[in-house]
């Protein structure tokens, strides 16, 4: 998804166990959807968003 210019957060973390469709439903709930971009290289999550995720909410993507 396109993200929009300005400030933004690049934020990596562990994949193992998280799928994209939880965290794609994570992020949309938290921003617009053109506010943010997610990848996966090899055994990493990157995401670019306004603001990064807190560890809370992604140790609660692995449950």
């Amino acid at each position: 998804m396109p993200i929009a210019r300005g400030h933004t957060s690049v934020q990596t973390f562990d994949s193992r166990y998280i799928d994209r469709s939880r965290l794609e439903t994570l992020l949309k709930a938290l921003h617009k959807d053109s506010e943010y971009t997610v990848k996966r290289q090899l055994n990493t999550w990157k995401v670019e968003a306004p603001q990064p995720l807190e560890s809370r909410q992604i140790e609660a993507l692995r449950r």
